[in-house]
């Protein structure tokens, strides 16, 4: 381990929780969903990226409804714990810690990782954890700044994604753009698009994405491809030696619909 490195950054020592809380965050769907799907920032995304990864148990640390289950449908609702006075803190946390102990009779010898701001951890929380006997850990306690965050957590899911294809016979090394790509297309086909704010048909809602309406209209208008061009230079259209063939508009296609959905989603 490198002994420069702080508390909570990508070289600092990892172990393997137990268990994860997940602390909620302000940017919410418009309508009722599992409070898995409810939240939906980037940091929110990350986070619960992490814990899922881990392949344990994980709960959400809910302003309004305290201990919460990934998958319990709940309302939208507009409340924070820094919101909240001291006292009303420290009675969420100890109403938090009741809850868990229901899901966890034990939790002496666990290892915690809380994933939360301050104002989810300081008032009892983590004290009353640790007094039960577990091991709490905040991996990212001492990072601040939301993108350096962001970066911790990819990071982490890019460390995973390679010691789970580690003695997989591969050709050749992915570069840096194709692991970014295959990130995005993860993303992009793990059914996380939120398409609540979009106005458009119930029963056909990717067909009326108004992405795909532009690339409906670029093969209408029977548009081709030049190889590293732009395609609308007359000068290009015409040269057979530099236009993709229709397999390979395909991909090309697939691919800008996936970049602009990544896009979409962190917006």
């Amino acid at each position: 381990m490198n002994s420069s490195a702080k508390p909570g950054s990508p070289a600092a020592r990892w172990i393997r929780p137990d268990l994860v809380l997940v602390g909620c965050v302000k940017t919410k769907r418009a309508i009722r969903s599992p409070a898995k799907d409810l939240y939906s920032s980037p940091l929110w995304r990350c986070r619960r990226a992490h814990a899922e990864t881990l392949d344990g148990p994980w709960y959400i640390l809910s302003a309004l409804h305290g201990l919460l289950d990934p998958d319990r449908c709940i309302d939208p609702y507009e409340l924070a714990l820094t919101d909240l006075r001291a006292g009303a803190r420290r009675a969420w946390s100890a109403h938090v810690i009741d809850a868990l102990q229901l899901q966890v009779p034990s939790l002496r010898g666990k290892s915690i990782e809380i994933h939360a701001g301050a104002a989810y951890v300081d008032f009892g929380l983590a004290d009353g954890l640790r007094n039960l006997g577990a091991d709490v850990h905040r991996p990212l306690a001492n990072v601040s700044g939301i993108g350096n965050q962001l970066a911790w957590y990819r990071e982490r899911q890019s460390r995973s994604r390679l010691s789970d294809s580690k003695g997989q016979s591969s050709p050749t090394s992915l570069s840096d753009a194709s692991r970014s790509a295959q990130l995005i297309a993860d993303d992009f086909y793990g059914a996380d698009l939120d398409l609540a704010s979009r106005d458009m048909a119930e029963s056909q809602p990717w067909l009326e994405m108004p992405e795909v309406r532009a690339v409906r209209r670029l093969r209408a208008s029977g548009a081709e491809l030049a190889r590293g061009r732009n395609p609308a230079l007359p000068e290009r259209a015409h040269d057979r030696n530099h236009v993709l063939p229709s397999d390979s508009l395909d991909r090309v296609m697939r691919r800008f619909l996936t970049f602009v959905a990544a896009l979409d989603r962190a917006r």
